[in-house]
């Protein structure tokens, strides 16, 4: 089997993790490992077709036997359309406050692959020198709106979950989480406010991304907004941290806590994604050209 197909293969084994079938576009700008041209690319899937390795029900991609994945594709992408104009209300409301650069969708809504009674997932990104200080008033304001999702909420549907704060002068993730799912998790953020070209220079600062997913698109860093420090809130932005650090102390368990970054998972996800990436590439006699 040609690496390509192995790519092909590795990338559709991923998806099938969270039990998303992909398009052909899908397929292509996901692809995991050395990058292809888009001829070989389409001789390879073509290939996998009538070799029965791959299934193509609907438009979709899917893993022999897991066909059945398109209508639950097809009702997780209704359900997301009704969320969607939730994300949106919430994002024009956060950038108002002038310290917030970037809201984007991230996790399972970004691909139209959540349940109905699922949370919405938001990626944040402030101005340099305000993380704390913009979490503080984004998180009362969607508490004296009972828009938030707390820890302790058990209907979660349309709430909102603030799960990644980066700071404008911090967009280089930690290189722990330099790995396919981290490059998934930048390569699927849907920008819904995007002040300062932040967007574009987040993945400019991620050119990592491309070890693992060569087909998605790059940005060039044309101008460097990250000396734009509002220094007028530096000693608020000091109170705020320590604030809410002593505030969160009883509540910590794995989150990512810094003063530039801030990520709110209390169970890392990508461990169970790399153990069933790994399980999948395994079952299909498979290697991966890229590490996880």
């Amino acid at each position: 089997m040609t690496k390509t197909a192995q790519s092909i293969l590795a990338t559709v084994s991923y998806s099938d993790i969270f039990e998303y079938p992909l398009t052909r576009e899908e397929l292509w700008k996901y692809y995991i490992g050395n990058a292809a041209s888009y001829q070989s690319f389409t001789q390879e899937l073509s290939r996998l077709l009538a070799q029965k390795k791959l299934l193509k029900q609907d438009n979709y991609y899917v893993l022999p036997a897991r066909k059945y994945l398109t209508q639950e594709r097809n009702e997780r992408r209704i359900a997301a359309q009704l969320k969607l104009p939730v994300a949106r209300k919430v994002a024009r409301l956060l950038g108002v406050i002038p310290s917030v650069w970037c809201v984007g969708i991230s996790g399972a809504l970004a691909m139209h692959n959540t349940p109905e009674d699922d949370d919405i997932d938001l990626f944040i990104i402030t101005a340099p020198s305000t993380l704390w200080f913009t979490r503080l008033l984004i998180t009362v304001t969607l508490d004296l709106l009972k828009w938030r999702r707390r820890p302790d909420d058990v209907i979660v549907k349309d709430k909102v979950c603030l799960n990644m704060f980066v700071s404008a002068d911090r967009l280089e993730l930690p290189r722990r989480q330099q790995d396919l799912y981290g490059a998934h998790e930048l390569a699927q953020l849907v920008p819904l406010v995007n002040k300062k070209n932040t967007y574009e220079q987040l993945l400019a600062r991620n050119k990592w991304v491309h070890k693992f997913l060569p087909h998605f698109k790059s940005f060039r860093l044309q101008q460097d907004y990250l000396r734009s420090s509002m220094s007028l809130f530096v000693w608020v932005e000091a109170v705020c941290y320590r604030w809410q650090l002593w505030y969160m102390r009883l509540r910590r368990t794995r989150e990512l806590v810094h003063r530039q970054l801030l990520q709110l998972h209390p169970v890392d996800a990508r461990l169970w994604v790399r153990d069933e990436y790994k399980l999948r590439l395994s079952r299909l006699k498979i290697k991966s050209s890229v590490a996880f």
